[in-house]
């Protein structure tokens, strides 16, 4: 079932990368341009970066990831590359911190037969095996320069009429799909997949709605010959400004009449929030739907955030990401404190109470710079916000026992 749920999920993969050849090259030049973006993970949220590189040629691409370590530095743990021949991709793929190849995917075209083949092969040490091939029968745009997986649908949206999955690493599963287009539009108004999994047979149905020329709405139900009639999944649903740019994408899970645990297998409802500058990328949000709260309701809370930099020809430079939740950068797997701060909205004056201990705060713009550092006693202890501007803050709590970040908003 959890092979099922992951073909539902809607995504626009990006990835940047550089063929096997000049592997040393490739891991030093990343690592000394990351120099310029090392900094302690005490003086933010920042959780990870990833810098993107191109070569002069522009068929080569790199995207170098650093993750911080425990001792407040960021250590290179992998890059993804991509590489194309004459704006088409022909391989793309993921090396470790020592430039060995962990996987990568393969890319045939052929033109009459508009006809496009993805293999992917995982690696063991040195030895490659080949985990999934994907055939793309009827490509509207054989030059198409986009990594289409099984749940790309938004990428893959008119890219094909139909596909052909065989997954080696799932005892040689094969999965099927084939859109459906509408004479009136050359956008397609639904995709069925078809599979056959540990013996029962599985129907993916995906219906989308359009306005104009964009995407609304995505709605997915499943047949399985298990179940007497179909069960509805998810919905995707989606904002644009008047750019026609994606400014929220939300995924509710529906309920279902045969006590499916769908959130245990997709991992629930959640929210992305975009916001652009000068027609590009500037920040990507990530919200989680937590309905544990039986108090004040249900709600999405921030998880990370990521904010994007360019360069000067205007390509992607640096991607950093922000942690937001209940761990913060630099915490380990310790008990999330129980605090209360109010007033929220606040003006003057903000209060902490719960605290069973001496407790660290910092208060951090919504950039996730550090903006103040203090220490309060246990008991209710009173902060200061006259200094702050008007905004949205995050206030990030740790003590013995664990740590929190809340979200408050200064008036």
């Amino acid at each position: 079932m959890l092979c099922v749920m992951a073909l539902l999920a809607i995504s626009a993969q990006a990835q940047t990368g550089n063929p096997q050849l000049d592997k040393l090259f490739r891991v030093l030049f990343t690592q000394q341009r990351g120099a310029h973006v090392q900094k302690a993970a005490t003086d933010s949220l920042l959780t990870s970066y990833a810098i993107h590189e191109a070569n002069q040629e522009r068929d080569y691409f790199t995207q170098s990831l650093y993750e911080y370590q425990e001792n407040a530095s960021y250590l290179h743990t992998s890059t993804d590359y991509q590489y194309l021949v004459n704006g088409r991709l022909m391989e793309s793929g993921t090396l470790d911190d020592h430039g060995d190849t962990l996987a990568k995917t393969v890319y045939s075209y052929d033109d009459s037969a508009k006809i496009m083949q993805m293999e992917t092969y995982v690696y063991e040490e040195q030895d490659a095996a080949l985990a999934n091939r994907t055939v793309f029968y009827g490509v509207k745009d054989i030059a198409v320069n986009v990594d289409i997986s099984v749940g790309s649908f938004i990428d893959g949206l008119n890219f094909c009429d139909s596909m052909l999955m065989v997954m080696y690493e799932m005892d040689t599963m094969e999965i099927k799909g084939v859109y459906a287009y509408d004479s009136l539009s050359k956008y397609p108004k639904g995709l069925t997949i078809n599979m056959e999994y540990f013996f029962i047979e599985v129907a993916i149905m995906i219906d989308f709605t359009y306005t104009d020329t964009l995407l609304t709405a995505v709605k997915a139900s499943m047949l399985m010959s298990a179940f007497p009639g179909p069960m509805d999944v998810m919905t995707y649903a989606f904002t644009y400004n008047e750019k026609g740019q994606v400014l929220v994408s939300e995924m509710t899970l529906l309920p279902n009449d045969y006590n499916v645990d769908l959130e245990s297998l997709v991992g629930g409802s959640n929210k992305t929030v975009y916001t652009y500058r000068n027609d590009k990328t500037h920040s990507i949000s990530y919200y989680s739907y937590d309905n544990s709260d039986t108090v004040n309701g249900p709600k999405y809370e921030l998880d990370t955030r990521e904010y994007y930099t360019y360069q000067a020809n205007g390509d992607v430079d640096t991607v950093y990401t922000y942690s937001f939740g209940e761990l913060g950068a630099g915490v380990g797997d310790i008990a999330t404190l129980k605090v209360r701060i109010s007033p929220n909205p606040v003006k003057d004056m903000l209060y902490v109470s719960g605290l069973e201990a001496e407790t660290e705060v910092g208060i951090y713009s919504a950039e996730g710079k550090k903006l103040m550092q203090t220490r309060v006693q246990e008991g209710e202890s009173s902060i200061s916000t006259q200094e702050l501007p008007k905004g949205v803050y995050f206030i990030r709590l740790q003590n013995q026992y664990g740590n929190s970040v809340k979200q408050v908003v200064k008036q």
